[in-house]
């Protein structure tokens, strides 16, 4: 009505903070009055189609960190469908780097790292931390870590 929708925007995966567009949401291009586009993080999921030679969104690059929350010893875990040189990185909630570490070239599968292998066994303050994995894949998103003491 009058230029305004209200319909579900169908998010990839809000539960886990993925709020790009499905394929099928009515606010993605081609789908949302004026064909075009509502979402500010544009199509992620559901089928569409891929330019040769790019990876897929399926192709994405998926961290996880258990526990977490944690007292300084996790199990930092990716799933890498493409491989290929690799830097971890942990930023603080300014975004700025707190520790990074080459991993090298990494053939695709799932790689598992300790949290102290990465840091040196350093300790970092109490806080929300992120951990990412460069170069990212498509779709890849940090993973969030809490630490406590």
């Amino acid at each position: 009505m009058n230029g305004n929708i209200g319909a579900d925007p169908l998010f990839c995966a809000p539960a886990i903070g993925n709020y790009a567009l499905d394929a099928a949401s009515p606010c993605a291009p081609g789908q949302s009055p004026g064909a075009c586009g509502l979402g500010a993080i544009g199509v992620g999921c559901g089928a569409t189609g891929v330019p040769a030679g790019e990876p897929s969104p399926a192709a994405a690059l998926f961290i996880r960190v258990a526990p977490n929350p944690t007292a300084g010893e996790a199990a930092i875990t990716w799933t890498d469908p493409l491989g290929g040189p690799r830097t971890l990185r942990i930023v603080d909630l300014t975004g700025r780097l707190v520790c990074a570490r080459d991993l090298g070239r990494r053939a695709p599968g799932t790689h598992t790292i300790g949290w102290s292998e990465v840091t040196g066994g350093r300790r970092f303050p109490a806080g929300v931390y992120f951990v990412e994995i460069l170069p990212r894949g498509a779709g890849a998103r940090p993973a969030r870590v809490i630490l406590v003491n």
